[in-house]
């Protein structure tokens, strides 16, 4: 007897700081009828691909004493166990690569409807990144090329994230794009989205078979307007701010890097970067 497992994933998976958060507030708003009135109730359809908690559950052992290369050995039956309980469609956040570290796929093709793969200019994400860990540019460039690298190497007790195996940003990149070979995904360019909402929205929720109307699309647009973010994260803080930003959701715009970055900066991307920024239009 075959299980029919429903495919309620959505995976929004994309290099930090190149929109993953605002992605997951606009189908947020979807599923409460084209309404945002809170930035930090997500609970209901949100979830963390490398959470620790569910990872401690399957395995019954404590994520704190075990090495990234165990935890990323076990992560893709953690996240296939998690994705069969999904009763409604869910929203994971991912920073992760596309495969493991030794070169398995992580995620499961069981249960999944869709991968939404979020990209962005690097040399704006430098930017982003720099205010986001309190780093300096040249700082954020070294962590944008890192080869190999895990967001951290180990977690401590209490910690809710697991390691996750990011890369450089070209490999992060690649790995999702080969992904559409083994799961439905659709990529979208951060810049594209500021230019052409509607139409960008359009063709998220056609691509996860997520019925609308125009007045539909209109609410989720007003409701998620990056202004209006702004307001919301000034009135209630939002959760996942790290306490070295004075916040957030800080500009929402693009080409910040010709203003910011010197030529030297830029040079040293486009160098490391150069392939894949022209893949993407970016160069």
């Amino acid at each position: 007897m075959t299980h029919d497992t429903k495919k309620n994933a959505i995976w929004i998976a994309s290099y930090p700081k190149s929109g993953n958060t605002w992605m997951r507030l606009v189908l947020q708003a979807y599923f409460r009828g084209g309404w945002l009135d809170k930035l930090n109730d997500d609970q209901d359809r949100g979830k963390q691909a490398a959470n620790v908690a569910a990872f401690e559950s399957y395995l019954g052992i404590c994520a704190s004493h075990v090495s990234c290369e165990e935890i990323m050995k076990w992560r893709p039956a953690v996240l296939h166990h998690e994705t069969q309980k999904l009763d409604k469609k869910t929203l994971i956040k991912v920073h992760d690569q596309a495969k493991t570290s030794t070169g398995d796929w992580m995620f499961p093709k069981a249960g999944t409807l869709g991968v939404l793969h979020l990209v962005r200019d690097p040399r704006d994400v430098v930017i982003s990144w720099a205010s986001h860990k309190g780093f300096s540019i040249d700082q954020s460039i070294a962590y944008l090329n890192m080869d190999d690298k895990y967001n951290w190497q180990s977690i401590t007790q209490g910690h809710t994230q697991l390691p996750q195996f990011m890369g450089n940003w070209s490999t992060h990149t690649q790995s999702w794009l080969e992904a559409a070979s083994y799961l439905p995904l659709l990529t979208q360019r951060y810049e594209d989205r500021l230019l052409a909402p509607k139409k960008t929205l359009i063709e998220v929720l056609d691509f996860l078979r997520l019925e609308s109307t125009n007045d539909l699309i209109e609410r989720i647009l007003n409701a998620t307007d990056f202004k209006r973010i702004q307001s919301l994260e000034d009135q209630e803080g939002f959760s996942e701010k790290p306490p070295e930003m004075d916040r957030f959701f800080r500009q929402g715009t693009s080409g910040a890097w010709r203003q910011t970055l010197t030529a030297q900066q830029r040079a040293q991307i486009e160098r490391k970067h150069g392939k894949m920024m022209e893949q993407l239009g970016y160069l």
